[in-house]
């Protein structure tokens, strides 16, 4: 599920995040600063500047003396970690869009529902990846707070790869059609209850559902990545 489609932005920070946080990215992988700037085009300072900035927000780790700086390998206990941070931020970020979010925030909230509806069956497909990101992304614009989109960028980016792609690409059973069908119908089931929330400038309503949402999925991540036997 790459990253291809999400976000507009050209910023060297924007881009090195999509890259990171792709499927060409390899846990525990060494970043090597100039093939980085090669493959984005750029010179390597605003790229050393990116990576510092990462790795000070604990998307990537390592950067001391003598240590380079490697891609995270995730286990189940940095998915709760990362799963009770989604939940405070994607919980406050519902309950400010419950407040601000305009009659136009909810049209696009419902029209990526319907868009994500068509997909059901084809997980994995860059298009319901897109969709999914972008609803999260959407509920953060609706909350008309700049502070929280901005932040939600990054979270969002390693969240997805942390509770999806990683988990996904790693894991040796491959789920049924029974079960893929289940887990998007509920995921999209999720998503209109919260907007339902939303347009009833229902706060407390649609913070519960969107903290319990993420739980579900960190949950899920975990489980997925106790099976794939790696750790």
């Amino acid at each position: 599920m790459p990253f291809s489609h999400i976000g507009d932005e050209s910023s060297v920070y924007d881009r090195l995040l999509k890259l990171v946080f792709s499927e060409q990215s390899t846990p525990g992988e060494k970043l090597v600063e100039r093939n980085l700037a090669n493959e984005l085009g750029v010179s390597r300072i605003p790229v050393r500047e990116s990576v510092r900035e990462m790795v000070a927000q604990g998307l990537l780790v390592g950067g001391e003396k003598w240590e380079g700086v490697r891609t995270r390998r995730y286990t189940p206990d940095d998915i709760r970690q990362l799963s009770e941070f989604r939940e405070i931020f994607d919980g406050g970020a519902a309950r400010m869009a419950a407040i601000h979010a305009t009659d136009m925030d909810v049209a696009e909230l419902e029209m990526i529902c319907d868009e994500a509806e068509s997909e059901v069956g084809n997980y994995g497909s860059d298009r319901w990846a897109h969709l999914d990101h972008r609803f999260h992304e959407m509920v953060a614009d609706a909350s008309h707070n700049q502070r929280l989109v901005h932040f939600m960028k990054f979270m969002l980016a390693e969240s997805h790869y942390a509770f999806y792609v990683h988990p996904g690409r790693m894991r040796r059973n491959v789920p049924s059609k029974e079960e893929v069908v289940a887990h998007m119908q509920r995921v999209i089931s999720d998503h209109r209850t919260l907007v339902e929330m939303i347009d009833k400038k229902d706060a407390d309503g649609a913070e519960k559902i969107a903290r319990a949402h993420i739980w579900t999925s960190g949950r899920q991540a975990a489980k997925d990545l106790i099976a794939s036997k790696l750790l």
